[in-house]
């Protein structure tokens, strides 16, 4: 029978000995967040030059001449299937425009996004025929940053190196010193200790 008692006893114990040793505490807590800090540093740069739009279309398949807007060079042209998914992207800064070149056409441009009035002001710039205008859709989002999503990465990653180095040098290190043939001697229990 496990007794919790002595299972609370050996975390106890673990727990100790971890806040104890300083290189353990600097891995595990100092060290992700100077790597999040640099990461972060290094890469936010200015915005690439390139406007990104989406075309929305079922199949997946589009022609360059439903729109003037998607014959321009600068223009970065990304294939949406599910309207959700884009208009998401453009909630979220990662597309500046999403266009559907359907009958009527219309696009989706997040009111909070420079680069989205820009391709939205391009977009209408290009018809020359005011009653071919796509119908504006307005959707709102703030922008993800980098260290927004690298962050849970750099965390999760850490944990998952705490568990494994946690227990398996753990085990290595009480073997090497003769901590487990101590433990032999106590009335814990093998599986109580794991």
């Amino acid at each position: 029978m496990i007794s919790i008692t002595r299972v609370i006893a050996v975390i106890k114990a673990r727990l100790r000995e971890f806040y104890r040793d300083t290189a353990s505490l600097m891995w595990n807590l100092a060290m992700p967040l100077l790597i999040i800090i640099g990461f972060a540093t290094i890469f936010s740069g200015e915005p690439e030059d390139v406007l990104s739009v989406g075309v929305l279309t079922p199949t997946g398949e589009f022609n360059r001449n439903h729109s003037p807007m998607l014959q321009l060079d600068h223009i970065s042209l990304k294939v949406v299937i599910d309207k959700e998914k884009g208009l998401e992207k453009v909630r979220r800064h990662q597309m500046d425009l999403l266009l559907e070149p359907a009958d009527p056409p219309r696009y989706w441009v997040n009111t909070h996004s420079a680069r989205g009035q820009i391709a939205e002001q391009l977009l209408i710039g290009v018809h020359s025929k005011p009653d071919v205008i796509p119908e504006r859709q307005e959707v709102t989002g703030k922008e993800i940053r980098y260290v927004d999503w690298l962050m849970p990465g750099i965390l999760a990653m850490n944990m998952m190196f705490s568990c494994l180095w946690g227990v398996g040098w753990v085990v290595v290190r009480y073997r090497k010193n003769g901590v487990l043939r101590r433990l032999k001697a106590t009335p814990l229990k093998p599986l109580e200790f794991l």
